[in-house]
């Protein structure tokens, strides 16, 4: 017996089959206005969040340019041409009892690293993903380890996913919990990610 339900699910199968033959009416001139509203709203989160984020610290691959020259003096004991690059580039200045560097005095050490932070940034979920955990978050959806083949890997013992590291957003849904958490500097991240997954879909469409 054919029932309803089947009867519904072949006509739902054939109106997606002609939509994918013939395709959809789009506002091109609608999108792209929608998208310049979407970039001016993402940009006036930015500005008025990311001030109020905490400094991070260096990333790995900053951390050779903040770092002392491995010779900075030479054999008669004068300051190297390394140790002169690197006190320009940085705008240091000799003080009394060693060099200053943003703010702080160094003694002059090989390899030694300037205690410097950089500024948080919305755009680098890693970053946002470290803060967000600081302030509660406790994430629902997770990257899990994966085997030789690049399939999830269980857990022997309980048979379970292996988690590795949390996500912020899976398939343009982000985490529930993330949503739920209190906080008006926090909600307006949620809203610029909320934001930025509309405009990958948008600009999806005008391309």
């Amino acid at each position: 017996t054919i029932t309803d339900a089947f009867k519904c699910g072949q006509k739902s199968f054939y109106l997606m089959s002609c939509q994918e033959l013939s395709g959809f009416k789009f506002d091109i001139e609608g999108g792209k206005k929608l998208a310049e509203r979407i970039e001016q709203m993402m940009e006036e989160i930015r500005a008025e969040v990311e001030p109020q984020l905490p400094p991070r610290a260096l990333k790995k691959s900053e951390e050779k340019y903040y770092a002392m020259p491995a010779k900075p003096f030479k054999k008669n004991g004068d300051y190297s041409s390394s140790w002169t690059n690197f006190v320009e580039k940085h705008q240091g200045k000799e003080v009394d009892g060693g060099w200053e560097f943003y703010g702080k005095v160094y003694t002059v050490e090989a390899g030694k690293m300037l205690d410097v932070k950089m500024p948080m940034e919305m755009a680098n979920q890693d970053q946002m993903k470290d803060w967000f955990l600081e302030n509660g978050w406790e994430p629902t959806l997770w990257n899990y380890k994966r085997g030789p083949d690049n399939k999830p890997m269980r857990d022997p013992q309980t048979r379970q996913l292996i988690p590795t590291s949390p996500k912020i957003q899976e398939q343009g849904k982000i985490c529930k919990n993330l949503e739920k958490m209190e906080g008006e500097i926090v909600k307006k991240v949620v809203k610029w990610l909320s934001l930025r997954n509309r405009q990958s879909v948008l600009n999806g469409w005008l391309e």
